[in-house]
């Protein structure tokens, strides 16, 4: 399973490849630190509010290709619920742990 494919973005993954299984009950929403304000988003925008949704990947990671005009990420790889939140940016963890605890269900 995987938390979120960002398949509306051209390039990551083809739509046909993710299954979607659930979605969280709510948006989820983060503020961003002070100081990446005026870094991120043109500085016109504060966080974000979000719809997570649990998918299970049906290609192969060959298929996963973050190399596109606008690249969001630098690297990509497959991780276990364990290590995942010790990995994510300070400010985002407690997004992170509310989506962990929606799809406790299907993550063992």
């Amino acid at each position: 399973f995987s938390l979120h494919i960002p398949v509306h973005d051209p390039g990551h993954i083809r739509p046909e490849l993710a299954q979607v299984i659930d979605e969280t009950p709510d948006w989820i929403a983060y503020d961003l630190p002070d100081e990446l304000v005026p870094r991120l988003w043109n500085g016109c925008f504060r966080g974000q509010q979000q719809r997570w949704f649990l998918t299970r990947f049906l290609g192969e990671d060959r298929e996963i290709d973050i190399h596109t005009d606008h690249p969001e990420f630098a690297r990509w790889q497959w991780m276990g619920k364990a290590d995942l939140l010790d990995a994510i940016v300070p400010f985002k963890r407690d997004v992170y742990a509310q989506v962990l605890r929606s799809f406790d269900w299907a993550l063992d």
